[in-house]
């Protein structure tokens, strides 16, 4: 550990003139010496100010001991990153957490009715054709509906997938439906393309039921089933916990090299001059302006 030359004097606007001459005082805190290793790395700044740690006596005599005092102390990972568990400061630092959600989708059940039907049941009167790639559903009357039941695990998140061509009809219904006993999971009225329906399953058959819907008296209609695809879906939470410096903090850090932590936040951007440089992934965000004399390597590379 050495004790860097740079020694930092913060700014005061005390008035010395207007002390008399058999009087002196001083302000401390204000005088920053720098502690560094081997490589430059700051590590440590101390100020002139002490620490009142305890009264001692030694031999009758009363002796006060002192601290002294660290106003920001840094450990990093190679290639300059701040260690979160070894960062002090004595300005305002918050820990921000930063959440996402990634949501994974397997792929339970997939048809295409290019020749067959898949075993759809009909009710109220609809009949089934298949051709162009489709399921054709003729539909009477209103109500009339095909139906398929798919196995569910109970508690799991899934999302149905169905793409459907109201055809002659004015509207038809698509509902995703519990089974034993039979209840509504969710519905929606069929737009012409995919239609997305999210649910957490509640019995280990879940039934997609598509119906017509239309004005009775209209006579027989059809409808088409394009695809129909389920997919089970689990999302997977993540939380980083960024540190964020809100006081204005020791402006040197890694290499002895000045931060920005306005750019990206605590130690996270290092200005090395004429390029700026992130620890965390150990690349320039701008290209080495000598990049002409070094054709082969990256003008990014750090």
């Amino acid at each position: 550990m050495v004790v860097n030359r740079r020694i930092r004097n913060m700014s005061m606007n005390d008035d010395l003139i207007s002390l008399g001459t058999t009087h002196a005082r001083r302000l401390l805190a204000h005088k920053q010496f720098e502690l560094t290793n081997h490589l430059g790395n700051m590590l440590a700044v101390a100020t002139d100010k002490r620490q009142y740690q305890k009264d001692t006596t030694i031999n009758m005599d009363t002796f006060v001991l002192w601290n002294p005092y660290l106003s920001t102390a840094n450990d990093y990972y190679p290639f300059g990153m701040l260690i979160p568990s070894r960062i002090y400061s004595d300005t305002d630092l918050t820990r921000q957490a930063v959440h996402a959600v990634q949501e994974y989708k397997k792929t339970a059940v997939e048809q295409e009715f290019s020749n067959t039907t898949h075993g759809y049941t009909t009710a109220n009167g609809a009949t089934t054709t298949t051709g162009a790639q489709q399921l054709q559903v003729t539909a009477p009357s209103i109500n009339a509906a095909v139906y398929y039941d798919f196995s569910t695990q109970i508690g799991s998140e899934y999302k149905f997938y169905v793409q459907v061509d109201p055809g002659t009809c004015d509207s038809v219904l698509i509902k995703v439906q519990q089974t034993n006993p039979i209840g509504p999971h969710t519905e929606s009225y069929a737009g012409h393309g995919i239609n997305e329906f999210s649910f957490t399953a509640s019995s280990a058959l879940t039934r997609l039921r598509i119906l017509r819907k239309d004005a009775p008296g209209q006579g027989s209609m059809d409808y088409f089933i394009d695809h129909v695809r389920l997919t089970r879906t689990r999302d997977t939470f993540y939380t980083d916990t960024v540190t964020l410096a809100t006081g204005a903090g020791y402006p040197y850090g890694f290499g002895g090299y000045e931060k920005d932590d306005e750019v990206k936040g605590a130690g996270n951007h290092i200005s090395f001059g004429d390029y700026g440089y992130d620890p965390r992934v150990v690349v320039r965000w701008r290209p080495d302006p000598m990049q002409a004399k070094y054709p082969h390597i990256s003008p990014y590379a750090a």
